[in-house]
């Protein structure tokens, strides 16, 4: 739980140190890339059957594929490799800033509670992959 407090509230630190008012965008809904999920999930619940049922989707409890041999595997292998180089058309560039998300009350609390937790002191400068540094801050400067 302190972890969902301290994730929630460095999302919240980060996200009102933006003091300019919310811009109305015109960005509707990508159908190009919502259908590209639609057909993922459904072909991939094809594939991996038990892994559908277990998501409550019961289309595909008939089948049981033998996870062993090659040509699965190659099936498996051409599925998502096709779909990572779909995937690769769309923007992956950018963060979705929702301004005055939360109101200053709210805010207050979160911060109040970020600064009292003790994991946050641990997670304020952390090692990513590649060896950069990724830093948290406690307040707007």
């Amino acid at each position: 739980m302190k972890k969902l407090w301290s994730i929630l509230s460095v999302a919240c630190l980060l996200t009102a140190c933006k003091n300019k008012p919310a811009q109305p965008t015109s960005i509707g809904p990508n159908k190009q890339l919502a259908s590209l999920f639609d057909n993922y999930y459904s072909t991939r619940s094809g594939l991996l059957p038990m892994e559908a049922t277990m998501n409550g989707d019961n289309r595909f409890n008939d089948r049981m594929p033998a996870e062993f041999t090659d040509s699965y595997r190659q099936q498996l292998t051409n599925f998502f490799t096709a779909y990572l180089d779909s995937i690769k058309q769309f923007n992956r560039d950018g963060f979705l800033m929702m301004e005055s998300l939360f109101d200053s009350e709210e805010m207050d609390l979160l911060i109040t509670i970020g600064k009292a937790d003790q994991d946050m002191d641990k997670a304020l400068a952390k090692r990513d992959a590649e060896g950069g540094v990724s830093r948290l801050r406690r307040h707007c400067e």
